[in-house]
């Protein structure tokens, strides 16, 4: 029996997002999540008076902005690449970009630890898979000329 082709559009002419790409944003919004959770520890950690682990020569207050920036940053991206915006995927690659050089300053501050390294292999992950072709054409259609 002969296969179906499957369309990669839906119904309104838009294109479809494939399985991968969803759970990749879903890994995104569990990261959003995660960043929320390390904002809530570190304020709190800051009102009582403990101190942060991780100071990195940063002063508490700019990382729990830097936080704050990122996770409100990762959010709009990760709501983007769902509605398969084309700002989308280059905000994405910024902020990919980004916590990969902080995951590397971390990693060779001698304070990095088992999160930190998934989180760098995660983003490196995520680079790669968003840097395809074919997923990259969701976002940035090439033109007829092409």
């Amino acid at each position: 029996m002969a296969q179906i082709p499957v369309s990669s559009t839906d119904s309104v002419g838009k294109p479809k997002r494939p399985t991968i790409l969803t759970i990749v944003i879903l890994l995104l919004f569990a990261r959003v999540l995660f960043f929320i959770v390390l904002l809530v520890f570190a304020v709190y950690a800051l009102v009582s008076g403990q101190g942060l682990e991780i100071s990195l020569g940063l002063s508490e207050v700019l990382i729990i902005v830097l936080l704050f920036f990122l996770a409100m940053f990762l959010l709009v991206a990760a709501i983007g690449l769902w509605q398969l915006r084309p700002k989308a995927w280059a905000v994405n690659m910024l902020i990919m970009g980004f916590l990969l050089i902080v995951g590397l300053w971390i990693h060779f501050s001698d304070q990095a630890g088992l999160v930190n390294d998934l989180g760098l292999l995660l983003n490196v992950l995520l680079v790669l898979y968003l840097a395809q072709p074919d997923v990259r054409a969701l976002f940035i259609p090439q033109s007829a000329d092409s």
